[in-house]
């Protein structure tokens, strides 16, 4: 398998660990580095949108600011 790219400093992929249960590192498997940091983006939203649902203000503006730009989710100017 390919890791790296034509350039030392832009590697395609990286390892994306996966914990089931808390038991400890179990399973590696190399996913592309956009859509790990795509799924930890999209899961930063989800947290911010379940405080935000709870009263937070800072959380609230932040998922805002969120769906305006369509970081993290599908862009939408209506929810904000």
């Amino acid at each position: 398998m390919e890791i790296g790219g034509g350039n030392a400093l832009e590697p395609r992929y990286t390892k994306y660990y996966v914990i089931p249960n808390g038991a400890g590192w179990s399973e590696c498997e190399w996913k592309p580095l956009s859509e790990v940091v795509g799924d930890y983006i999209q899961r930063g939203f989800q947290d911010a949108y379940k405080e935000a649902r709870k009263g937070d203000i800072a959380n609230q503006v932040l998922v805002a600011q969120m769906f305006f730009s369509g970081y993290g989710t599908p862009k939408n100017e209506y929810k904000v």
